[in-house]
């Protein structure tokens, strides 16, 4: 799935999570960095900085 097509309310969380970001990091760059990357859910919550809900809903949209 696209960023442009996921919840709202996850593009906003993203968003927040990357207007922090000193490396100016895109919002779907590091949706898409989390959508294809593998493990567990809290490793890439510890990876990419980001709270274990984030990485689980961004999960959600995996094709199987």
């Amino acid at each position: 799935m696209e960023f442009e097509n996921i919840d709202k309310r996850l593009q906003i969380k993203l968003l927040n999570i990357c207007s922090q970001d000193k490396y100016n990091l895109s919002p779907k760059i590091l949706y898409k960095n989390i959508l294809y990357s593998r493990g567990s859910n809290k490793t890439l919550a510890i990876i990419f900085n980001v709270l274990v809900g984030i990485v689980k809903q961004i999960n959600r949209d995996k094709k199987p």
